[in-house]
């Protein structure tokens, strides 16, 4: 008898265990658990769109990969979307995901080299429009930060799509669209054909078109101004993710993140406004949890879409208005005038860390800030300006970081505060790429039309396994998004 009331009270123990389990996960509308998948910085297992955030749930990688068809956390902090997961990618043991996501303690987020993987069941749409605006697509395209293969003009927009981007280049030869986001003109073309699957990132204002990657872009070519011949050579490569079609259609990194371990270690500073109350809203469907040994693996070949359901024709409404303009509230967010913002501490000695700037290395323009930490102790320098929020608007706060040394333990932070409106932003250098250009990003709501104070700094925290790192930040950013 004593045994099994034994052997009710575990199973009555199992239960309460794995229902607890269950509620920790948040609504994460068509996605399912499908297990702990390999990943490599080489090699990405999901070539989307990717973001970083210390603060990283499952729900705010889902919100994040909203139009991927899949997503995968990693090593606590690290987010990356896709429309397939690669061949490459093996299945291994739920014990090997096992990290902690950082804003949710009762939630895993993968592994160094391990990613937690979701998918909806659904295969992609996503295609290449074969013309758009006169021009023409003609393939994947290599581009880079510090030489742009089309430098005629640029248009970086937060509702971006390849209709928009053939709109604002007009009259020029080529176009291109990066990063989800960017579009660049131009009559001269740098650079080369690349695999169709480095061209992996939805258009922030379309997610049934691509627009281009990481240093990678979606090109078109004016129809009558050159043919396929002038070109060079376009790559054979090709993507099961990656089509095209006539038919017409109507949507924060950034340079991948490392899985070496990060510090949590940050030097005190002022102003500590509380953090962002900005949240995302997703699905109400909340997917079951399933067991940790679970050995499901999603089918080899990726489901067929149901047939769509016949549309009819809405009553004529009123126009949507054009969203914002891209409109940087922060002035010289590039340091292109020649001038520091206003030095609002020095939390160290200019021998520990110190900022000037320079012309060495830059994101875009001729300009950038530079600064050195020597890590022989810990330090910060934190500068700061106003900038005027209209109330109830969005806006995305973002810059660009270029890190020289992976373990060395620095941050960039942006505080943003008055009004009401509260932001708080850190964005730790270690374990990031080193040797290139990656950009971070938040968005926040302003709670009133006011102006607010803007707190940017610069931060070292001694690792004496560390040598000392340099850093450079340009292209600084508030932009009104809704």
């Amino acid at each position: 008898m004593a045994s099994a009331r034994s052997n009710t009270g575990l199973r009555v123990a199992s239960l309460v265990y794995l229902a607890s389990l269950a509620s920790a996960l948040p609504a994460l509308g068509d996605f399912r658990f499908q297990g702990c998948y390999t990943d490599n910085r080489d090699q990405r297992s999901l070539t989307g769109k990717k973001s970083f955030d210390p603060n990283m749930t499952l729900q705010m990688c889902a919100a994040t990969c909203n139009g991927y068809q899949w997503f995968g956390v990693e090593y606590g902090s690290q987010c990356y979307c896709g429309t397939s997961l690669a061949s490459t990618a093996e299945k291994r043991p739920g014990a090997e995901c096992s990290m902690k996501c950082g804003g949710h303690r009762c939630q895993t987020c993968g592994e160094a080299d391990r990613l937690t993987v979701f998918w909806t069941g659904h295969e992609t749409n996503v295609k290449n429009l074969e013309t758009v605006g006169g021009f023409r697509y003609q393939s994947c395209w290599t581009d880079d930060a510090k030489a742009r293969s089309l430098t005629g003009s640029e248009h970086p927009r937060s509702d971006m799509t390849v209709e928009k981007c053939a709109g604002f280049c007009g009259g020029f030869k080529y176009f291109g669209v990066e990063s989800g986001g960017e579009c660049y003109c131009g009559n001269d073309l740098g650079g080369a054909a690349g695999p169709e699957a480095e061209c992996s990132e939805l258009c922030a204002g379309n997610p049934a078109e691509w627009c281009g990657g990481p240093d990678r872009l979606n090109l078109y070519v004016a129809v009558e101004s050159s043919t396929s011949s002038e070109l060079p050579a376009t790559s054979t490569a090709s993507s099961s993710a990656q089509s095209t079609t006539t038919s017409e259609t109507t949507t924060t990194v950034e340079a991948e993140t490392t899985s070496t371990p990060e510090s949590t270690s940050t030097a005190e500073l002022t102003p500590t406004p509380a953090e962002s109350t900005t949240t995302t809203t997703t699905p109400e469907a909340t997917p079951t949890l399933p067991a940790e040994d679970s050995t499901t693996t999603p089918p080899e070949a990726t489901p067929t879409l149901p047939a769509e359901e016949p549309t009819t024709t809405a009553p004529e409404t009123t126009p949507t208005p054009p969203a914002p303009e891209f409109t940087n509230v922060i002035a010289n967010g590039g340091f292109e005038d020649g001038k520091l913002w206003q030095l609002y501490s020095s939390g160290g000695m200019d021998n520990v860390i110190s900022s000037s700037l320079s012309t060495e290395r830059v994101h875009s323009g001729s300009t950038a800030l530079k600064t050195v930490f020597s890590n022989i102790s810990n330090g910060s320098r934190q500068f700061t300006q106003a900038v005027q929020l209209t109330a109830g608007a969005t806006y995305e706060a973002s810059w660009w970081i270029w890190s020289e040394n992976a373990q060395a333990l620095t941050d960039v932070r942006m505080v943003v505060t008055g009004g009401g409106t509260s932001l708080s932003f850190d964005a730790p250098t270690s374990g990031q790429p080193v040797g290139q250009w990656f950009k971070v990003s938040k968005t926040f709501t302003a709670a009133s039309s006011s102006a607010a104070s803007v707190y940017f700094a610069l931060i070292g925290n001694r690792n004496s396994a560390a040598a000392p790192n340099v850093l450079y930040v340009d292209d600084i950013s508030i932009v009104r998004v809704a």
